[in-house]
């Protein structure tokens, strides 16, 4: 399981053995290698794969992908699209909800909900001022 920080700076540092590049990325869902640059808001590592939300409100990840779990979805890692304010995972899956409630799932979604498609909207939720 990756350990992983955000700086004061706002960088990230992580560690772990580095099986699936958890630690040292070979290559992270916005296409470069190592760990991925920009000042982070939060991240959440899960089994053996990490998710970070830019302050920006884009989303990156690295680390396994064997599900498409690292296979962030395009209009989340544009900052004219992303307006992301939390990012989660779980096992196989990442997370990421937008500012308008809309929670986008993918990996193996189906694991959350029968019939489910990866890169799409699970559902809508509520959003609270306090994770704007």
């Amino acid at each position: 399981f990756p350990v992983t920080i955000i700086q004061a700076d706002g960088s990230i540092f992580a560690w772990d053995r580095n099986e699936w590049g958890e630690s040292l990325p070979f290559e992270n869902s916005d296409g470069t290698e190592g760990l991925p640059t920009g000042k982070f808001k939060q991240v959440c590592g899960s089994y053996h794969h990490t998710i970070a939300l830019r302050e920006d409100g884009t989303v990156v990840c690295w680390g396994e992908n064997r599900y498409g779990e690292s296979n962030v979805p395009a209009s989340l890692k544009s900052v004219n699209t992303a307006d992301c304010v939390w990012v989660g995972s779980c096992a196989y899956i990442s997370l990421a909800l937008k500012r308008n409630g809309d929670l986008i799932a993918w990996g193996r979604v189906t694991d959350l909900k029968s019939g489910a498609v990866s890169g799409e909207k699970l559902l809508n939720l509520p959003v609270f001022g306090f994770l704007i």
